[in-house]
């Protein structure tokens, strides 16, 4: 009959158990660092999401500003033509009427001349008649040409305003479209968590051997390998 010694029955199953959960503790280990770094990937791959989400709304809202800003450069661009159309009418108006009058008073100047020559006077008599209606004909020539000077100047100036606020309607239709959105940074990659090493295994198992020796130990087992050869000893 075989007679096992309690001391090393107790200590190799102390032994055993400390092995054990040296395993179970490398697989827990192992397995909470998987977690943690499928975790970790996961939160990556979200913010890749959000980001490339973000950067195409911002695509979008840039691309339908920009359609904008060129309808209103078209609407900025025809008010300016009309408003120099309108002052180029108003100027060929005041060239127009400005033709009439001198039509008008080169009839009134062909008129008083031919009344002078048929009146029969002669000398200063009729050349004070003849200078009084050139006269008049040349200080309305004079007014005329004044006129038509100011209303050209000021048609010149009226178109320049008219330049200034389509540049300044243009700038400011431009300031939303400024800046083109950008490719967002780089999301940093996840830091892998390290598991558990092999050394840390062979600590742990060794713990367990060593637990297991001074359970041995502290039921009496002084010597192992007497006590060994005891155990197996034949009654």
């Amino acid at each position: 009959m075989v007679v096992i010694a309690p001391a090393l029955v107790m200590g190799a199953a102390q032994g055993a158990l400390g092995i054990a959960k040296a395993f179970s503790g490398y697989s827990d280990a192992t397995a909470r660092a998987r977690a943690i770094n499928q975790q970790r990937v996961q939160q990556y791959r979200n913010q890749l999401a959000v980001r490339d989400y973000r950067y195409k709304q911002e695509q979008a809202i840039y691309g339908q500003r920009l359609g904008q800003y060129n309808q209103q450069l078209g609407e900025n661009q025809r008010a300016f033509n009309r408003a120099v159309g309108d002052t180029q009418m108003g100027l060929n108006e005041t060239y127009r009427q400005a033709q009439v009058g001198q039509f008008q008073r080169a009839q009134q100047l062909a008129a008083r001349g031919g009344a002078a020559a048929v009146s029969g006077k002669v000398g200063r008599s009729a050349n004070r008649i003849d200078q009084n209606p050139i006269s008049q004909y040349m200080q309305g020539q004079g007014m005329m040409m004044d006129n038509l000077l100011r209303a050209r100047y000021g048609a010149q100036r009226q178109i320049s305003g008219f330049r200034d606020q389509l540049i300044s309607a243009n700038r400011r239709a431009y300031a939303p479209v400024s800046i083109a959105p950008t490719l967002p940074l780089d999301v940093p990659k996840p830091i892998q968590q390290a598991g558990p090493s092999g050394m840390s295994l062979a600590l742990g198992i060794g713990q367990g051997v060593l637990g297991g020796v001074s359970t041995f130990s502290e039921l009496g087992g002084t010597n192992m390998n007497s006590d060994f050869n005891k155990a197996f000893k034949l009654g």
